[in-house]
């Protein structure tokens, strides 16, 4: 089995656009999280069929966290990602190269 090592960010419903900080999907696809320890780690494989309804997957080492700090959990402590520029370029990539690939495959 893979390593899972990849987060999603969540750019439906308007957390791309009303937020300050990354919301990610949740532990078992269990809907939407900001706090990292409530977040989900997908397998590229996984992450690849979430992403292909208009999510955006990125992996630890891009943000620059790691497993162990995903596992640190405290109800007086929420650790939450902030929107970099660096963030945000790759997601405007990702978004670009999607959509791309779903014109290539219906050859609009």
């Amino acid at each position: 089995m893979m390593d899972k090592k990849y987060l999603i960010i969540c750019l439906r419903h308007g957390y791309w656009e009303r937020y300050d900080n990354l919301v990610f999907w949740g532990k078992n696809s269990s809907g939407y999280e900001a706090d990292l320890s409530k977040v989900g780690l997908y397998t590229k494989e996984e992450a690849l069929r979430i992403c292909d309804y208009g999510d955006c997957f990125i992996s630890l080492d891009k943000i620059g966290i790691s497993e162990e700090l995903l596992k640190f959990s405290n109800s007086a402590v929420e650790m939450r990602v902030k929107k970099t520029d660096e963030i945000c370029k790759y997601v405007n990539d990702f978004v670009r190269i999607m959509e791309n690939k779903k014109l290539m495959k219906w050859g609009a």
